[in-house]
């Protein structure tokens, strides 16, 4: 199946809050403009989402886990190209 364009509007968070309660908004043919019909906003709400500071703030726990990649295609621990490469001291190089 495949999706094709009727009619589009453009409008603004503050104009489906006007609208809200059935009030209509024009849709309008991308091709020439003509209205080809209304879209009505029956309800429309609005809601803060905190930031990522207000969580920490008010108590939210957070877990890290972290992974070291030991595959194969970082190369071996020989190669001193390899992301896992120790030289003959035994340190690494990174």
């Amino acid at each position: 199946m495949r999706n094709t364009l009727i009619a589009s509007c453009n409008t603004t968070a503050g104009e489906l809050i006007l609208k809200s309660g059935g009030k209509a908004i024009q849709m309008n043919s991308d091709v020439n403009k003509t209205t080809l019909g209304e879209l009505k906003v029956v309800k429309c709400e609005s809601k803060t989402i905190p930031s990522f500071s207000e969580y920490i703030k008010s108590g939210f726990k957070i877990s890290l886990v972290g992974a070291i990649d030991f595959t194969y295609s970082n190369g071996t621990a020989s190669n001193p190209t390899s992301l896992h490469y120790v030289n003959s001291t035994g340190k690494s190089s990174n």
